[in-house]
């Protein structure tokens, strides 16, 4: 579990993805994490990523890190980053297929149009 005293945590996430014309992507994540934030730890995981998204870093269909991986990598609770993605599906940024994991969903461009960003 996450040490209240320690001022921030963050990891760097690589993935190697094979894109749809053959050649490999990488993708590579910074999130970090403030345990002495009044902000709830699910809500600054869900919100780095959902700016990762926004900002094309994420691209469609792209994979996220499984919930217990990114639980692991930043030390919290696997209930914590279940709540982040849960929050982020909730909002159409992502898209979970059970046995296959979290995915950049297409339906972001819809949320983008809505938030009049395109």
């Amino acid at each position: 579990m996450l040490d209240k005293q320690k001022e921030s945590v963050y990891c760097y996430i690589h993935r190697y993805i094979q894109s749809k014309d053959g050649f490999s992507m990488r993708t590579e994540l910074y999130i970090q994490i403030d345990p002495l934030s009044e902000v709830a730890l699910y809500e600054q995981i869900a919100e780095q990523l959902k700016q990762l998204i926004l900002t094309g870093t994420l691209a469609e269909h792209t994979p996220l890190p499984s919930v217990r991986g990114l639980a692991q990598m930043l030390g919290i609770s696997v209930i914590t980053t279940r709540r982040a993605y849960t929050e982020l599906e909730a909002q159409g940024y992502v898209l979970t297929v059970p046995a296959k994991g979290t995915f950049v969903s297409y339906r972001y461009r819809e949320r983008l149009k809505e938030l009049g960003m395109i």
